[in-house]
Parts: structure tokens; sequence; C-alpha cells
């Protein structure tokens, strides 16, 4: 700070008016302002921690991770530290760096949940499985009732070819759900519609959103042959990733979403003869054709139980007609689990049952990846 800041502004006040500066959008004010605060008191750890994240949000990368690391030198044992700067690291694909420092918050902060699933999942992601499997097991034993080292635990077995293993241990971070707890009646779900409005524009930036769709194409191809299979219904279509995958396997394709955002992002691929904006179960209901194939993929996480939405399938279906659909998975223990706030998963009893129930035969159910974790693809 100059002379005369400093005997007007204490460095705290210094740091509450950088933080302000910076929530008011006044970035340009707030650099100079830190710039100053920097040269007075360059180890103050609230000066590099404020400055740290200016400096991060300007695109100032490698100032900031200099900051953050000299931070994380002045006060080790504070965990946030070490995963700010893990995660500035990540962030500009210094995956080796992030390793080492991962590895050095976990030495330093063995407590904290978030830095040892970081580490497992850059050890999973940078090809170390053994070392992966060995972290995830070990904040298990520290955290048995945290349901992300299950379900990390389970990327790791189905990487290794063990797939019903993955799925025992992704159960295990599942909260078991019996009747009582869901209405079996289908709700309608504007809200889902709402949330993913708001992701629709860097949707298909996820790498993870955009395998879904080549993935059910090969599901598709598996169980039916090569060829063209007639009209196909794509429920919960998103931004079309699925349609674009399988439409070379159809006559005609209809999408079926309850957000509006997602469907703009489909329509301008240009590969639905037919969009329509609407709850998956209300669609069904009012939809006046029959499909040969209907999809459903990687969206049936968002329902409790399903037995209102096989049934509304069953009656679009023609004769000898398939459904496609994934997901998450559930041991055999329970019907239903519960992996996260509106976030369900379902055994391959219960889908066998409420299917059967419905007039489906099971052509095959198998473990694949699906959406973070492993997942039940069904045909």
């Amino acid at each position: 700070m100059t002379e005369q800041t400093s005997k007007t502004i204490g460095i705290d006040d210094a740091v509450r008016l950088v933080t302000a500066m910076v929530n008011n959008g006044e970035l340009d004010q707030a650099m100079s302002l830190s710039e100053q605060l920097c040269t007075a008191a360059p180890d103050h750890p609230d000066v590099l921690y404020v400055s740290a994240g200016l400096s991060w949000r300007v695109d100032k990368s490698d100032q900031a991770i200099a900051m953050q690391k000299r931070l994380v030198a002045l006060e080790p044992g504070t965990a946030t530290h070490h995963e700010r700067l893990l995660y500035f690291l990540r962030e500009t694909g210094d995956i080796s760096g992030a390793l080492a420092a991962a590895e050095a918050g976990v030495r330093e902060c063995p407590s904290s949940p978030t830095l040892i699933n970081a580490l497992g999942m850059l050890q999973l992601n940078t090809g170390n499985l053994q070392g992966s499997r060995q972290t995830f097991e070990n904040a298990i034993l520290a955290f048995p009732k945290s349901p992300t080292a299950h379900q990390n635990l389970s990327l790791v077995l189905l990487a290794e070819g063990l797939a019903e293993d993955a799925v025992n241990a992704f159960s295990k971070g599942l909260t078991p759900l019996k009747p009582v707890d869901f209405e079996t009646k289908y709700q309608d779900h504007q809200h889902i519609g709402e949330i993913y409005n708001g992701l629709a524009q860097g949707y298909d930036a996820n790498e993870l959103q955009r395998a879904w769709g080549p993935q059910t194409a090969q599901v598709m191809r598996a169980a039916l042959g090569p060829g063209k299979h007639g009209d196909v219904l794509d429920l919960c279509c998103g931004t079309g990733s699925v349609g674009a995958a399988i439409s070379e396997q159809t006559d005609h394709i209809t999408g079926v979403d309850v957000s509006s955002g997602m469907l703009d992002k489909a329509r301008a691929r240009d590969i639905y003869d037919k969009l329509i904006c609407a709850d998956i179960c209300q669609a069904l209901r009012s939809i006046d054709r029959s499909f040969s194939v209907v999809t459903c993929s990687s969206a049936l996480y968002h329902w409790a139980d399903l037995t209102t939405f096989f049934d509304a399938v069953a009656s679009v279906l023609l004769p000898n007609g398939y459904l496609i659909f994934s997901v998450d998975p559930a041991s055999d223990e329970m019907d239903i689990g519960q992996s996260a706030p509106s976030e369900y998963a379902h055994s391959r009893s219960y889908i066998r049952r409420v299917t059967a129930s419905a007039g489906f035969r099971e052509i095959s159910i198998t473990i694949d990846a699906h959406r973070s974790y492993p997942g039940f693809w069904c045909v």
C-alpha cells in the first residue's frame, strides 16, 4: 500500500475492501489495491488468499498458483488451502502438479475427505489403479459412511474389469428406500427442466455427456443388429447426442425433453423429425403414434419409482418393440437406493419385476460406465 493508504486503512480493512470490490465487479480497482497489499504484507495469509482468488478470476493463473503455494507453505494444516491449489493446478492442466499437491495435502491434512478423494481420482485418471484403489479403500476405513468414497471405489473396480464388485461398491454408498419413502405415482418434473435450461449452453462441453450417444448406439446395434429399425422415440433427449449417434439406425426419430433450452440445442443438430417439450410421461400419454424402439439414456436416476414410466412406454411401443434405457445401479439387497438429493439407483431385481409387470421381456442387462459411475444398460 502507499504510505497515505497505510495511514488511512489497515491490512484487515484493506482485505475486506478488496473482497467488496470483487463482489461489486470492480476488478481493476481490486487488483490495484491487492498489488499494494502484496507489497506491504507479502506473507499475510488473508492477503495471499484474497489476492490469489482475484488473480485467478482475472486469468493470471501463474500468479494465482504462486500465491496459493505460498499460502500452503505458511499454513500447511489448512485443508482448504490445499484444495484450492489442487483446483488451480487441475484447471490449468498441470496434472502432475495437481497429483503432487494432492499427495502433499493428504499428508498434511489426513482427515480431509475432499483431498483424499481428489488424490484417488487423480491416481485413477493417470492410470495408477492400484494406488487409486488403495486410496479409496483407506478413505472408506476413515469415513465409512461417505457415499463418495464408495462410489469412487466403484469406478476403480469397473476399470479393473470387476463389474459386479463395482456395483456392490456403489451400492454401499446408497440409502435404501422403502415403498413408504417415495410416491409410487409418477410426479411431473418441471423443476428439472428449469435446472437443465441453465445447463444447456455448456452441456455438450462435458465429455461424459458426449459419451452417452455413442454408448446408446452401441447397445442398440448389439441388441437389434445392423440396419434401420423404424420409428424411434428418444426420451429425455437433451441436446440430441443420442439422436445424433443413432440417426443412421432409424427411419424416423422423435425427441422428448422437459427442458426447452436443451431442445433448442437438439433442434440445431437438424436430426430429429419431431421434438416435443414436455414431461416424458405426459408426452407418452399424449403421443398418437407407436414406435419400434424407445430410448432413455442416463436420465432415469431422477425418478425413484419407475412403475408409471414403464407402463407409459409400453403403451407407445409396437408389438415386439424394444426399450433401451440405463439406470444407476443398486444391488439386489434393495429395490431403490438414494445416491444424492433427488438422485436414485435401481436394482436388477426391481427392474425385472416392474418391467415384467408392464409386459416387457428382458433381452439384456449389462454393467458399463454410466454418468460418472457404473450403471445398468438395459434392453
